[in-house]
């Protein structure tokens, strides 16, 4: 037999050998995305329809003159809404989620395809705002707010609605306002210290919480903080840890609850929402 054509023979072989292997890999890998992306729709609630999702951060509005430039000279002529620098280093890893690098590589038209059959591979869009001025500026569709009711409007509307949480800033507590533990305050385990102002707890509390929105045809997430560390770290526990909340409470059809995790205050750790530990949860 002519040993050239044993060769191809081989190579041929071979290379089929790698292309079924590459092929089940591929599979594989897009049977677990698939199930990531549909528990990622489930739980913030996007749809086929809109599959985007809009943040909402802290806003705070600053009064003429109230302004310092970066070397910091007064501003005298600026006046307006700011939002908070420290939020965007966390918020990246909210960002993230919605990224896929395995789909992002596939052709547009092969991906459009894989749309049609399974919604939950589609592209999703997520857009960054400074909190809004009134509810009726919320965009449709999935929402997260982060920031506590001072400064972020999607928050102070749902604790005075539908949350089952809020927080008392006077008291750097978190109080449960609905269901059997309504009542309860939570308060943060840390001694108290003395800063500009007054005193305080040395932790800050955070809060996750999810709610369905059932009028306005969405779901809500809430990332707030009695301080901007426990804001942030609820932000972080949220990206981290979405998919075991999706398993305890979604899948065991509890659609609203809140977890309040606790971390040291800015204060005494600059960097203390890198450490959150849970601390409380409440459903219906």
């Amino acid at each position: 037999m002519n040993p050239t054509y044993d060769i191809a023979i081989n190579l041929i072989s071979d290379l089929l050998s790698w292309i079924i292997v590459l092929g089940l890999v591929g599979l594989f890998a897009l049977s677990r995305t698939s199930r990531f992306r549909r528990q990622l729709f489930n739980f913030f609630g996007l749809t086929r329809s809109t599959p985007k999702i809009h943040v909402y951060m802290s806003r705070v509005n600053v009064k003429p003159g109230g302004a310092t430039m970066i070397e910091g000279e007064d501003w005298p002529t600026f006046a307006g809404p700011v939002v908070s620098a420290r939020e965007f280093i966390v918020l990246p890893h909210l960002e993230r989620l919605f990224r896929t690098a395995l789909l992002d590589k596939i052709p547009d038209a092969i991906r459009d395809l894989l749309t049609s059959r399974q919604p939950s591979l589609a592209r999703i869009d997520i857009f960054f705002h400074p909190s809004p001025s009134s509810m009726s500026e919320v965009s449709d569709g999935a929402v997260v707010f982060v920031g506590g009711s001072l400064v972020n409007i999607g928050t102070r509307y749902y604790q005075r609605t539908l949350s089952l949480v809020e927080i008392d800033y006077e008291g750097h507590e978190v109080v449960v306002t609905r269901g059997s533990l309504k009542g309860v305050r939570i308060k943060p385990t840390s001694e108290t210290i003395t800063i500009e102002g007054g005193k305080r707890p040395a932790h800050d509390l955070g809060i996750i919480e999810r709610i369905q929105d059932n009028e306005n045809k969405r779901i809500a997430i809430i990332a707030a903080g009695t301080g901007s560390n426990g804001a942030m770290a609820a932000v972080l526990y949220l990206a981290d840890h979405w998919q075991e909340l999706h398993s305890q409470f979604y899948v065991n059809n509890r659609s609203n609850f809140a977890i309040i995790i606790e971390c040291p205050n800015r204060r005494i750790e600059e960097k203390g929402y890198l450490h959150p530990v849970k601390r409380s949860e409440v459903t219906v």
